[in-house]
């Protein structure tokens, strides 16, 4: 008896778990609620969904549908209504963001396997893989895919097939994802020197030695690029004169991509606060404490941005205002880079949730 009692429990508990991997969570039932204000409408919750782990960084939008990667080795697509469309088991976890062209997804994977992956998210049969010992996503300029990896390699490849086109070797290992801007793409290595990249020929030339290792990139346009620091140091570099436009020293490590708004840039960092510095001159023209450190990028709706942080907290920052306008409790820290597709905003936590608002 004792026997039968023990795998009953047994079972519940393992069927609980099962569905509590995949579970939807409506926090207000079927009546959705407002959380706050957003410029002339209202934020709304809608879902928060739970994955077998963590999500990645970044989201995508496919087809209406959300692409978000989790620790777990997975590769979904949810819909607006929550629902998981599709869910892709992989041999590795995705590094970085999910690169969309037409149907077909491109990312890299390490853990078991380090492989470079064409996916169609259509027909989940029609896949290549290439081996590439890369944590980085890859970047792709016209036809071609540039790919860089641990070691300082350079691939070039075929968006087709992932045929390599051309190979070069850098001397250091790659410290920052690489970045296009204009056509041109662009290579940090841990002696913090910047490299350009000419697509398609492979020419590969050193930019400039950069005061700080950046944390984050915001190219502005085709000659400018701003960078954050693990310092916090923030400067703007032109990439037509090959200099160091202004830098500035700010409090607190900058992990957050900065927001450009009405000629400022608006920065968060991890030291609680939220800074406003003029664009053209570098000058830091405020500084204003939240409490709460900015953990991912910004995204601004009018004259708001919102962000995540490691506090749990999803908070809308008035730029106007130049105040907190409300804080979201969350389930877990802020991991992810808010998403804002249409009229929703997605975002992921730690753990292995990701919710959806409704701007209205």
């Amino acid at each position: 008896m004792r026997r039968v009692i023990f795998a009953a429990i047994v079972f519940l508990i393992l069927g609980w778990r099962c569905a509590e991997r995949h579970r939807v969570y409506f926090q207000y039932g079927e009546e959705v609620k407002p959380i706050g204000r957003v410029g002339d409408g209202n934020i709304n919750f809608l879902w928060v969904r739970s994955l077998l782990a963590a999500p990645g960084k970044d989201f995508e939008v496919f087809d209406g549908s959300i692409v978000v990667s989790d620790l777990r080795n997975r590769l979904y697509l949810i819909n607006e209504m929550g629902k998981i469309v599709k869910s892709i088991r992989l041999k590795g976890s995705v590094n970085g963001k999910v690169l969309i062209n037409g149907e077909y997804a491109y990312f890299t994977t390490s853990g078991d396997r380090f492989r470079l992956i064409k996916l169609s998210l259509r027909n989940t049969g029609d896949k290549i893989e290439k081996k590439v010992y890369s944590v980085f996503e890859p970047v792709l300029v016209d036809s071609l895919l540039l790919v860089v990896s641990m070691d300082g390699k350079v691939y070039c490849m075929s968006k087709e097939n992932l045929g390599v086109v051309w190979i070069r070797k850098l001397k250091n290992r790659v410290y920052f994802a690489p970045f296009s801007v204009d056509g041109m793409v662009y290579i940090i290595d841990f002696s913090g020197r910047l490299f350009s990249v000419e697509i398609p020929y492979g020419k590969l030339r050193k930019a400039t030695d950069l005061p700080t290792m950046p944390e984050t990139v915001l190219p502005v346009d085709d000659t400018l690029i701003v960078f954050g620091g693990r310092d916090g140091k923030l400067l703007l570099y032109n990439v037509t004169e090959n200099r160091i436009r202004w830098m500035v020293k700010l409090h607190g490590r900058i992990v957050s991509k900065p927001l450009l708004k009405n000629g400022m840039l608006i920065v968060g960092t991890m030291a609680d606060s939220i800074y406003m510095v003029d664009f053209k001159k570098g000058k830091v023209l405020d500084r204003i404490y939240i409490g709460e450190p900015v953990s991912t990028d910004m995204v601004g709706v009018g004259t708001v941005a919102i962000f995540g942080s490691l506090s749990r907290k999803l908070i809308c920052f008035d730029i106007i205002k130049k105040q907190v306008v409300w804080k979201c409790k969350l389930k877990g820290r802020v991991i992810s880079n808010p998403l804002l597709f249409g009229d929703f905003l997605v975002v992921g936590c730690e753990y292995k949730y990701v919710y959806l608002f409704e701007l209205r």
